[in-house]
Order: structure tokens, then C-alpha cells, then sequence
């Protein structure tokens, strides 16, 4: 994915460099001013898997926006609470868990709280393929509802990323070996975790066709996958897993054609501005679709109605 967030090696980072890791170009922020700034303090190489302290800081107010290349588990160390919130998709944000599991490829936004803080974690960063090998099955990350991975609640898991913080911290003789083992009860039990996942149920016929007219008979903004579970009485995590069952696309993918669809329909079939169709595409921000836009049809909204009108 493009713009993957990239992290800066043992030492501390140039501010300004750490910004543009986080402040990444995958997709435009509009207004966003600052960007939370990360360093890596210390990391233990494994196979399939690198320990890394890292330290952030957050100065009241700072967003960011973020894709991680490999799959990430973090756990929080200090400070105990922390105000970010985090988002995936506009309007459905959620508190940041002492422990969070990131997958790769999945963009992930965030918003400082009213005070600055500074927070120190340990972060198992594991390489996908060794991931599904040791666990069995490569998983569906965007089935899962983003509240279980941002807030992920498995004592074990912690205690072991706890101890995993101690071996890195105080590198010895024996901190690779030790490594190793806790790295394996982490994806023994992440395996035990995700084993117990729903079987492959499916949306019914009347549930998909609903999904179907909510998109392409809604006269003002186009609705979200939240706005969707709502209307169809399901949690979004729950919806998100069904309509992949059903479709072999995952539901963002599919708003995002309906969205692409509509916006093409309105710049050729109607003069609005372009805020105007931005907004009724549910893009909200004209940056955001001018530039989602573009990187969809290789061109601007305003060339493509000027070729097309």
C-alpha cells in the first residue's frame, strides 16, 4: 500500500522526519496541521518478527494518519490511560486499548486528546506470510471489527508482551532464547483467539438487496458501513464478516465503487460544485475526494467533467 508507514531506526528520530512517517501520503488529512511523532528506542530481531521499544509523543491536538506494512501487536507501558482516539472509517472512532493489534495494509487515523502525552510501548512487528504460518490460516483482517483489534483484551497476550518489554530493555546472553518463547505463546495464543471465530455465515438475499438500495437510492450522502449495520440491526464487526462471506469483497471496498459510481454520475449528469458532489459521495472533505478521485480514474474531478460534459 502506498505511503506504508515506515519507522525510524534505534536512536532518536528527526522531528520533522517523523512527521512525514506519520503524516503519510496513502491518503490526504485536509486539515490536519501535525502529526503524532514516534521513535524506536531499542529492538530485539527474531525470526518472522522484530521487538521493538518505541516512544511517541502527542501534542494536544495532533492527528494522524498511518498504514503499517507488516502486522503490528502493541502494548502500552506507560502511561497506564491515554486520550487518542482512533478511526477507521469518519464518524466510528474508538479509545486506543492497552494492548492493539494492527494489521498491515489498514489505514488507521488518529486524534490527540486535550493535553499533550507522551506514551513508551513494546511492539511485536510480525512479517504476514511467517504470521499465517504459524497460526495456520492467513486471517481476514477486514472482517474484523476494529474495535476488537484497537482495544485487545487477552491477559496472556499482555503479560507476555510485558515480559517481552523487560527482555528488550536488558539485553543479555539469553534475551534472543527467551525472545523466541514468548513470541510463540503470543502466536499460540493469537491462534487460540482467532480460532474461535464465527463459521462462514452469510447475508441473506433480502439483507444484500437492502445493502443495495441504501447506496443507490440515497438522495443526500451516501451512507457509511456504520449508517448500513444500523439499518439493518447488525453490530458493524458482525456485518463486515457476513458481507465478505457473501461477496468475497469487503463491504469498505464495495461503499467505496458505490461512492466512485455516484461521483462519476453527478460531474457528467449535473453541474454541482465539486464540494458539493464530494459531500453527497460521502467523501466529506473536497481534498479527500479530489485526491481518492484521481487515484481511482487517473484523473481530476474537474478534468474528468470537462472531458466528459
Amino acid at each position: 500500500m502506498a505511503g506504508q508507514a515506515r519507522h525510524a531506526a534505534s536512536g532518536r528520530a528527526d522531528p520533522a522526519s517523523a512527521k512525514r512517517v506519520w503524516d503519510s501520503p496513502a491518503l490526504p488529512l485536509g486539515d490536519t496541521s501535525a502529526a503524532a511523532t514516534q521513535r524506536v528506542v531499542r529492538k530485539l530481531v527474531l525470526p518472522g518478527v522484530e521487538v521493538l521499544e518505541q516512544r511517541f509523543h502527542w501534542e494536544a491536538g495532533d492527528t494522524m494518519s498511518v498504514a503499517y506494512e507488516k502486522i503490528e501487536l502493541h502494548c502500552r507501558l506507560e502511561p497506564y490511560t491515554l486520550q487518542v482516539r482512533i478511526w477507521v472509517e469518519p464518524g466510528q472512532e474508538y479509545p486506543l486499548g492497552r494492548v492493539s493489534l494492527l494489521p498491515g495494509g489498514r489505514r488507521f487515523h488518529g486524534r490527540a486528546g486535550t493535553k499533550s502525552e507522551d506514551v513508551r510501548t513494546i511492539c511485536c512487528r510480525f512479517d504476514r506470510s511467517w504470521l499465517a504460518r504459524q497460526i495456520g490460516t492467513d486471517l481476514d483482517w477486514d472482517a474484523i471489527d476494529p474495535a476488537t483489534l484497537l482495544d485487545f483484551q487477552h491477559s496472556h497476550i499482555e503479560r507476555a508482551l510485558r515480559r517481552l518489554a523487560e527482555e528488550v530493555v536488558s539485553q543479555g546472553e539469553h534475551s534472543k532464547a527467551m525472545g523466541k518463547l514468548l513470541c510463540q505463546s503470543i502466536v499460540i495464543d493469537l491462534a487460540r483467539f482467532f480460532a474461535r471465530a464465527e463459521p462462514q455465515a452469510k447475508l441473506a438475499r433480502d439483507q444484500m438487496t437492502r445493502i443495495k438500495d441504501l447506496l443507490s437510492m440515497a438522495e443526500g450522502p451516501l451512507p457509511s458501513a456504520s449508517d448500513i449495520a444500523d439499518e439493518l440491526g447488525l453490530s458493524l464487526g458482525h456485518l463486515r464478516r457476513l458481507f465478505r462471506n457473501t461477496n468475497g469483497q469487503t463491504l469498505h471496498a464495495f461503499i467505496e465503487d458505490a461512492r466512485f459510481a455516484k461521483a462519476s454520475a453527478l460531474l457528467i449528469e449535473t453541474n454541482l460544485p465539486l464540494k458539493v458532489v464530494s459531500f453527497l459521495t460521502g467523501f466529506g472533505q473536497h481534498s479527500t475526494f479530489s485526491y481518492a478521485f484521481k487515484r481511482k480514474f487517473g484523473q481530476s474531478p474537474k478534468d474528468y467533467r470537462r472531458q466528459l460534459q
